[in-house]
């Protein structure tokens, strides 16, 4: 009548299941994409005629996870609402951030447990598809990997140039 499921973050029902089969999810946040998910566990209630009914229950003392998007002048004013109410991701919007913000930011919101910096020109930058590289030859492959990975070792280029031969069926003596 009913699979409980485990080892996924978010709390989901199979639709397509023979019986109603549902994962509860973890009780914990783990990532910051999880921010504002409900955290719990599903209670279940099951008699010998069938009947079935399965209530999530929410818990509230899962810690909190925020993200939160800031430039290089606002930081304190954006972070300051989310003190003592869990963890925060800020992400920091700045093409040429001052020389040691990330330290400011650590020194000044110790609740801020992951900082990023979000430059215009990667939002910009338009990552290709798989359908894109597919038709393009091994050099402009490799040089939009540089692109994306301006410190990339010898090493990776390799990988990348077996991967390439292997998808594109590419002859290595050619």
């Amino acid at each position: 009548m009913y699979n409980a499921l485990g080892h996924v973050h978010r709390h989901q029902q199979l639709v397509k299941a023979p019986a109603r089969s549902e994962y509860a999810g973890s009780i914990f946040r783990v990532n910051f994409s999880e921010a504002g998910m409900p955290k719990g566990y599903n209670l279940v209630d099951a008699d010998m005629k069938g009947n079935l009914s399965v209530r999530f229950c929410e818990l509230s003392s899962a810690v909190e996870l925020h993200n939160v998007d800031c430039s290089a002048t606002d930081w304190a004013q954006r972070l300051e609402p989310y003190r003592d109410r869990g963890y925060t991701k800020a992400r920091v919007h700045a093409d040429d951030p001052p020389f040691n913000l990330q330290g400011e930011i650590r020194a000044a919101c110790p609740w801020v447990a992951r900082i990023e910096f979000a430059r215009s020109e990667q939002r910009k930058t338009q990552r290709p598809t798989v359908e894109a590289l597919a038709s393009t030859g091994i050099a402009t492959v490799e040089s939009m990997y540089r692109s994306f990975n301006r410190d990339v070792p010898e090493d990776a280029l390799t990988v990348v140039r077996q991967l390439y031969d292997e998808v594109t069926h590419a002859d290595p003596d050619a």
